[in-house]
């Protein structure tokens, strides 16, 4: 079963003409920070391939991130070719409200590049971004009367 969005087709690169999805980074560790605060986190990425890429879809493992793709400056359309040397961004944003403690989740990116590893979802292309953060929790007291 698929969990492409309707519309986009999948489609093996010919050969010769393969993209590569190349990120400066597949992991974001903010470290300790509050709970109840939006924190933005951007993962760079670049074609250095052979031939345009596609993303298919960004799919973040938990509800707590929300994202988007931009490629040279402006929102990218899913399934739209990426060319060769263009550089773009996975951005998100962790929220943290009702959250303590460690957190460990992710942002899986679909893609049409053959050198990624494949998953039932994705015959190719899956890469795995990772984010981390230790939330700390800001207790309030009630006031003596």
């Amino acid at each position: 079963m698929s969990l492409l969005p309707p519309g986009i087709n999948l489609v093996r690169p010919p050969a010769g003409a393969e993209p590569h999805l190349a990120f400066e980074t597949d992991s974001h560790d903010f470290g300790e920070i509050r709970e109840g605060g939006a924190y933005p986190l951007e993962f760079k990425f670049k074609n250095d391939g052979k031939g345009p890429l596609k993303i298919l879809q960004v799919r973040p493992a938990c509800g707590c991130v929300l994202g988007g793709v931009e490629v040279e400056g402006k929102t990218y359309q899913f399934g739209d070719p990426i060319p060769v040397g263009a550089a773009g961004v996975v951005k998100g944003t962790l929220k943290t409200a009702g959250y303590s403690g460690d957190k460990h989740t992710q942002v899986d990116v679909l893609s049409d590049d053959p050198s990624l590893p494949a998953t039932p979802e994705s015959p190719f292309g899956q890469k795995t971004l990772k984010i981390n953060a230790k939330i700390i929790r800001t207790f309030e007291f009630d006031q003596p009367r």
